[in-house]
Formats: structure tokens, sequence, C-alpha cells
């Protein structure tokens, strides 16, 4: 049985127990005057009369109302009935469609609350097309390489210092590959996943200095200087390991896109509101109608494209998953040709964690 039927019987039932309640006061009052004024005889007769006249007036009251209940309901759900309808015809492939929105009561209500979620729905689907896009590009790349090379190899006999030159490309290639992978799938566990990561006390300071043992080498050998500077017992609320991935990650691009002779600063700074982490560089910036997309995975600036020699795009979408996942707020200041300083913002130990409200502006 539909709504409609539903709610017209519910309403026909409340008016007959109503109709039933006045006809039986009705028929008691002219009983008491009956008896006061006829004798039993004939109010035997008016009683039947009456009962007859009222029992027909009722039924044709209920059934006027009914009818009329069932119109009115029916015009009250029609603009449901649209968004059935039209809720049956949206599929992923066609995400474009919207419900008309004739009201502002709590059906219309209804509708904007179903447009909204159509409107992120197709955003999210739009973003997944997306990703795969670039997904299947940056998995193309090294594959093509990695099938050129064995071309090569399999066209002539090559002596063995040339087997041993064409080892390193090859493995580049299937490093890139290997990273890549294991940052898509440490981006798929952290948004599926969240549950399973057990926030505690984690000690950033050591963390920090950590990742500069691991990259103090890699940053000599590629002209740049590393230095941190860091308070003691800087505790924060986080997953030590996702942690250190957000620093190493932040470190290792700031290595990467800056020049020989440039320098690296990795800065904790306790205050009142938590502790804040600065990976501040030298390298060539990001122009400023970069910077809000920073964040985004497998994104790199034009002028930054031909410096990324290594890396698969995935490191700064990885920090605000981790910083999603922290409560950080994240914040990105650039120059042009000056350097790039990421700021992530770590609540206190004892806070209570928010989501991150990522933001970059150029600094002025």
């Amino acid at each position: 049985m539909s709504l409609r039927w539903k709610l017209t019987l519910w309403y026909a039932a409340s008016v007959t127990l109503i109709m039933t309640a006045f006809v039986g006061a009705d028929v008691i009052g002219l009983s008491r005057n009956l008896q006061e004024h006829e004798p039993s005889a004939d109010m035997s007769t008016s009683l039947r009369e009456a009962l007859w006249e009222h029992g027909w007036l009722a039924l044709i009251t209920i059934f006027v109302v009914a009818l009329v209940g069932h119109f009115v309901i029916g015009r009250a759900l029609h603009p449901v009935q649209e968004m059935v309808s039209l809720a049956r015809t949206i599929t992923a492939e066609d995400l474009s469609r919207r419900i008309q929105i004739r009201s502002r009561n709590e059906i219309g209500e209804l509708g904007e609350t179903l447009n909204g979620m159509i409107a992120r729905l197709e955003r999210s689907f739009q973003h997944m097309d997306h990703f795969a896009t670039i997904v299947a590009h940056e998995l193309n790349t090294p594959l093509a390489t990695l099938k050129g090379e064995l071309e090569l190899m399999k066209r002539r006999d090559r002596s063995s210092e040339e087997y041993r030159a064409m080892i390193p490309r090859l493995q580049s290639q299937v490093d890139r590959l290997s990273g890549l992978v294991d940052n898509l799938l440490l981006l798929s566990r952290m948004e599926s996943q969240r549950s399973a990561f057990e926030l505690g006390p984690v000690q950033l300071d050591q963390i920090v200095l950590e990742t500069y043992e691991e990259y103090e080498g890699l940053a000599r050998e590629a002209g740049v200087s590393l230095t941190v500077d860091v308070p003691e017992r800087a505790t924060v609320t986080g997953e030590r390991a996702l942690a250190k991935q957000l620093v190493s990650n932040l470190v290792a691009n700031g290595i990467r896109y800056t020049d020989q002779g440039g320098s690296v600063a990795v800065t904790l700074i306790a205050a009142d509101a938590g502790l804040e982490l600065r990976v501040a560089d030298t390298g060539r910036g990001i122009p400023a109608d970069a910077l809000p997309h920073v964040f985004e995975p497998f994104y790199r600036a034009d002028a930054l494209r031909e410096a990324a020699t290594s890396g698969v795009g995935l490191g700064l979408a990885i920090v605000r998953r981790v910083g999603d996942l922290h409560g950080c707020t994240l914040r990105v200041e650039s120059t042009v040709g000056k350097g790039t300083t990421v700021c992530v913002g770590w609540p206190p130990a004892s806070a209570d964690r928010q989501g991150p409200s990522p933001d970059a502006t150029a600094s002025s």
C-alpha cells in the first residue's frame, strides 16, 4: 500500500472517531431531552430517526473528507513522487540532472539536500575519473621505458658492460613503479581505514632528527644544505609511522626542488595552540596560481615539471591525508625564484582533533 493511501486511511479513521464521538454525544443529549417531553413509544421512533439521519450525515461527511484528504495528500506528495522518478533516472554515467525545487517547506529542503548529495557524487566521480586517467599515465611512463629498454636488449647481443649500463636505468623505473604503487596503497588505506590507525603520544622532535639523519647524505650529494632546529620533547598526538611519512615527504620535496648551493631548513616551533612544523627551502618556488593545487595527487606546476627527475607526484597528497587524520592545518607560502615554506600546524597532545583546513597563500 502506498504512503498516500496509508495517510488517507489514517485521516479517514481519525475523522470517523471524531464523528462517532459527536454523533454519540448528540444522540445521548437528544435521548435525555425526549425522556422529559415525550412518551416512550414516540421517543424510540424519534431516536431511530435521529440515529438514521446522523448516521447518513456522518457517512457522507467521512466520505467527502476522505476524498478531499486523498486529493490534498496526493498534491502534497507529488513533489516526492517527482524526486523518486528523477532519482531512478540518475546513473553514474549522468549525474548532471537536478531536482526542481518548487517550495521552501520541508519537502523543498529535502530536494535541496538531495541536489547537494548528487552534486557531491558528481564531483567525486569526476575526481575518480581524473585520478584514474592520471594514474594510468603515470604507470604507463615507466612501463613504456622498461618495454623500450627490453626491446633494445632483444634486437642484438650485447656485451656485459652494455647490459650493466642498462641495469641502473631499468632499476630506476622499477623503483618508480614500486614507489607509485606503495604511495597509492597508503593513500587508499588512509582514505578507507581511518579507524585502523591508533593515535597516541608521538615525539615529533625525534622524528625530525631521524629524518635529518636519513636525508642528510642525499642532501649533501645534491649540494643542498639541510639543517634542523627542534625543541626537546615536542610531543603531539598521532600515529608515528604516518607522522614520519609526513616529515620525510616534505624534506624530500624540499631537497628535490632546490638547486645546488641552496638550503632546506626544518624547524619546530612550540606555541600555545600546539606545534608548527616548518620546512623552508630556497628552491625554485611555486607560481601563485598553482598554490591551491599543490596538495592534489600527481599535480606539478608547469614550471617544475622539467625539474621533477624523481618522485611520483604523491608526496604532498600524502601530507594532506596525514594532516587530515591528525587534525593539522596546512599552509604553503612560496615566491618564484626564492623558495617555498610548508607549515604544518599540529594541535597539542591533549586537544581534540579537528579536520584540516588546507590553505595555500602566496607570500607578499
